[in-house]
């Protein structure tokens, strides 16, 4: 397990109120996990986090991993679920204890768990989409003493929704009031990770309910990663810091081939299980891309991954309904990508006009971003905020999103009380239907 936020003990008001969040990735095999503390309710809470860690999942429960493998590997079947939940669910108490012990804080601060299970995905040929999730909320709740608030895409998909993106508001709710914009400016978040992810918002603060758009970006990190993968014969799984690309030359005629693909020129819907990278390499099976040097094929790919960012940019630019100048802009970079050094310098010569951050120059750690946006979905839960938004999700309205599994008496009656304490005085017949 990785140590905790440098501090020690954290101090914490009584009349605070703590979430904890458990975030699972899927590729690295790692969970992470976060501790929040909230003063205020609803979309005007202030948040602070407290402590986060991440530990690695053994060998033996990745290879039953559902998010790992599929049926035809031997590993990781339908009859490996519920040996691989029930572990699942010490390793995920564990997590909660250590975050508990490293931070000093009474498990009776701690209102609720919060937590992200990426699910196993259905999609329907009509369209509609169905999630199975993994995490056994039960256990969890008995190992922890703590009531367990999931299922957080559920709701939507139930109400005609892809099921997410379920991030944007508390990705708001944790950065805005970091930013220091003038509060007419807009600003996003890009996500680098497998898939690029732009998170377009049109003000700074959650309580005035501001616009906010979202788009996946083509054609992500996915496609480096695979370059990666045939450059180093599988010895490695990415160009860390950028150290491969760096090492070729642009290829124009590649670049303006990609350029012209389907897939890189309409943006895809959040969720879809369509392979673009697959279209992509499918171009270096020609000639004379397929004689072409890996590390000039990387190169030229980084450079087309940095145009899908600016491109990105500038329509979500033309669509935002403040007329403000490209320099007034602030971009946030999350994600590992920000670490290809190659990538990052392309981007910032791109978008001149963008005020690049990063977390650290917002006070955060990036491994807490993860599981405190999980822990803010379960203060909403508590709070009665729905947390979905129909304008990037599809859902016919917005809803309540989680489940919530009790844990011991004690703990569920607090939580009652304070659910019942924070019911909203007034509630619209849209947001009561």
């Amino acid at each position: 397990m990785n140590q905790m936020e440098p501090g020690g003990a954290y101090p914490v008001s009584t009349a605070a109120r703590c979430f904890l969040g458990l975030r699972q990735s899927r590729h690295d095999q790692s969970l992470s996990g976060t501790i929040i503390s909230t003063k205020g309710l609803g979309l005007s809470a202030q948040i602070s986090v407290i402590g986060t860690a991440r530990m690695e999942l053994p060998v033996h429960l990745s290879d039953l991993s559902p998010w790992n493998h599929t049926d035809d590997t031997g590993r990781g079947t339908v009859g490996d679920l519920p040996a691989f939940a029930a572990e699942y669910a010490e390793w995920q108490a564990g997590l909660v204890g250590h975050l508990l012990d490293n931070s000093h804080l009474d498990p009776d601060h701690v209102l609720a768990i919060g937590v992200d299970d990426p699910g196993i995905w259905h999609e329907y040929p009509q369209g509609q989409k169905a999630a199975t999730l993994i995490t056994d909320a039960f256990r969890l709740a008995e190992a922890t003493g703590l009531s367990v608030i999931d299922a957080f895409p559920i709701r939507d998909l139930a109400q005609g929704g892809r099921g997410g993106p379920l991030h944007s508001l508390p990705l708001l709710m944790l950065l805005g009031d970091k930013i220091n914009t003038d509060g007419a400016s807009p600003w996003f978040v890009l996500e680098m990770g497998r898939k690029i992810q732009l998170h377009w918002f049109s003000s700074a603060q959650a309580a005035d309910r501001p616009h906010c758009s979202f788009q996946v970006v083509q054609p992500g990190m996915e496609l480096l990663d695979s370059l990666v993968g045939e450059l180093t014969s599988g010895t490695e799984s990415f160009d860390t810091g950028g150290r491969w690309a760096v090492q070729g030359r642009r290829i124009d005629s590649l670049v303006d081939e990609w350029s012209k693909l389907p897939v890189f020129q309409d943006s895809p819907s959040w969720g879809s299980t369509e392979n673009v990278v697959e279209a992509f390499l499918s171009v270096l099976s020609k000639d004379p891309h397929a004689r072409q040097p890996l590390q000039d094929v990387l190169c030229s790919a980084t450079h087309l991954v940095v145009e899908g960012i600016c491109q990105a940019i500038q329509r979500q630019s033309g669509n935002s309904q403040y007329d403000t100048a490209p320099e007034k802009t602030i971009g946030i970079m999350i994600g590992r990508g920000k670490q290809n050094g190659m990538l990052i310098r392309e981007l910032r010569e791109r978008c001149p006009g963008v005020h690049w951050r990063q977390p650290a120059d917002l006070g955060l750690d990036d491994d807490a971003l993860g599981p405190s946006q999980i822990a803010i979905l379960a203060m909403l839960h508590v709070d009665h905020v729905p947390a979905n938004l129909p304008d990037i999700t599809g859902a016919e309205m917005p809803r309540i999103l989680g489940r919530l599994t009790p844990g011991t008496p004690r703990h569920w009656h607090r939580l009652l009380t304070e659910i019942a304490a924070n019911r909203p005085q007034m509630m619209t017949l849209r947001y009561a239907i």
